[in-house]
């Protein structure tokens, strides 16, 4: 079995790679970044800001995975379409994408506009926490509609080997929020002090910017995400929704399921108490940062994969596939070591009490090797499983490790042994593992390889 690249393929690799990885890497940075940056101003509030935006946004949480799982599933198609050749159907993605993902948007803005309150409840009893979140989610809901129509446009832009006009986008959308929550947050200047009410508003402009952007972007470089409503109804064949929910009802299930069962971690957490709900929003908020490039890596994978199979190369997506593995695991040691040694000095910055510094601190190093672990399994679930249309396979296998292993380990671990949360982390990783043992057998075999553009 040929799994390494033949040498007239390494110097395409390695241009793709950097073509889309790092841009796609760069733009996670720059959002994770910016995320850390408002969960540390909102930190200097207190610590009942921190929890209360960190449940508030865990409704957009959810919601961005629905987007995602769209998104992703469609990027399968996308990126072997644009491989083939055939950008009509691109169009015809695009309409069932935009579908999906508004609908959700809506499913989950109304209830977060019109009933917050419940919706927090549902993760902690501390009605200073849930004050503080329904200001926060009542105004941010109502964006949800802009981030999914947004989220097409990039994932579409991306799997058409263009990484680099999301990213610039990005830069400015993100830069336009940080700049709109120093300024409403704290009320500098002539601008009013609206705290978390501030940093709402600022979420809001700033997902209003990035999809104006991306469409007036779209439009003029006649980009094959930019979107004809009516070109793509009048020329779209019925019979293209069987074989396009076949391979995304899986994609979208599976995030769908692994959001809740991350918001199920978040419940288990908030039991354990304010303080570690607190600590474990600002670990969270520093190992993304430590995370952006192997995500980079995992998004590339799939539309490079995605792209040789579409020109009908299977054993060059192949050794794409194995190639890429190796680098998701090479990120996810180097950074690893860089999170284990920024753990005691990022927890710092916030304006937290010594107690629930030292428990992030401690979690954010016990955490930093599961970073290889992390990569890993993202590389080969959202790139090589899913690039290939086994969709299927990876939903049995991630929901599997999720619900039988990782949230069980959560709970014994968090709420009936009541051991520190940086030991409950640790355990809980052990579904990371599993994933890996699980699906590297199924790369072996060969079995996730299908055509989708046939």
């Amino acid at each position: 079995m040929q799994i390494r690249l033949q040498a007239s393929e390494r110097k395409d690799f390695l241009r793709k790679l950097m073509i889309l990885a790092l841009p796609i890497g760069l733009q996670n940075l720059l959002s994770s970044s910016l995320s850390f940056l408002d969960t540390l101003m909102v930190g200097q509030l207190g610590v009942n800001q921190i929890a209360g935006v960190g449940l508030g946004n865990q409704m957009f949480f959810l919601v961005s995975l629905i987007f995602f799982g769209t998104c992703s599933g469609a990027s399968a198609f996308t990126s072997q379409f644009y491989g083939a050749r055939k950008n009509e159907s691109i169009q015809h993605v695009m309409l069932i994408s935009f579908a999906v993902a508004i609908t959700g948007a809506l499913v989950f803005a109304l209830p977060s506009v019109f009933c917050p309150e419940f919706l927090l409840g549902l993760f902690t009893p501390d009605k200073d926490v849930i004050e503080v979140g329904k200001q926060y989610l009542v105004t941010v809901g109502g964006s949800y509609i802009l981030s999914a129509c947004s989220m097409v446009i990039s994932f579409t832009m991306r799997a058409t080997e263009d990484a680099k006009t999301p990213l610039v986008i990005s830069v400015i959308s993100l830069g336009t929020d940080a700049l709109l929550n120093w300024l409403l947050i704290f009320g500098v200047g002539p601008f009013p002090r609206l705290e978390v009410y501030g940093a709402a508003i600022a979420t809001v402009i700033s997902r209003a910017l990035e999809l104006a952007l991306l469409i007036i972007v779209a439009k003029r470089r006649r980009s094959p995400a930019c979107f004809h409503l009516k070109e793509a109804i009048r020329t779209f064949d019925r019979a293209f929704l069987k074989p396009f929910f076949k391979t995304c009802l899986p994609v979208m299930l599976n995030e769908f399921l692994w959001a809740m069962g991350m918001t199920a971690y978040k419940m288990v957490y908030s039991h354990m108490g304010t303080d570690v709900l607190a600590s474990v929003n600002m670990t969270n908020s520093v190992q993304d940062l430590f995370l952006v490039f192997s995500l980079g890596i995992g998004n590339a994978a799939g539309i490079m994969i995605g792209n040789q199979i579409g020109h009908g190369n299977k054993e060059g997506a192949i050794r794409y596939a194995w190639a890429l593995i190796f680098s998701s695991i090479i990120c996810g040691t180097a950074f690893g070591i860089c999170m284990a040694a920024a753990s005691p000095v990022l927890p710092a910055l916030f304006n937290v009490p010594p107690s629930i510094y030292d428990m992030t601190r401690r979690t954010l190093l016990y955490l930093s090797p599961v970073l290889i672990l992390k990569s890993l399994s993202t590389t080969l679930i959202v790139g090589v499983l899913r690039s290939g249309g086994d969709t299927r396979f990876s939903l049995i296998s991630e929901m599997c490790c999720v619900w039988l292993i990782g949230l069980p380990a959560a709970i014994i671990s968090g709420l009936v042994f009541k051991l520190p949360i940086y030991y409950v982390c640790l355990i809980v990783s052990l579904e990371e593992l599993a994933k890996c043992l699980i699906i590297i057998p199924r790369i072996i075999s060969r079995k996730w390889v299908n055509d989708l553009t046939a």
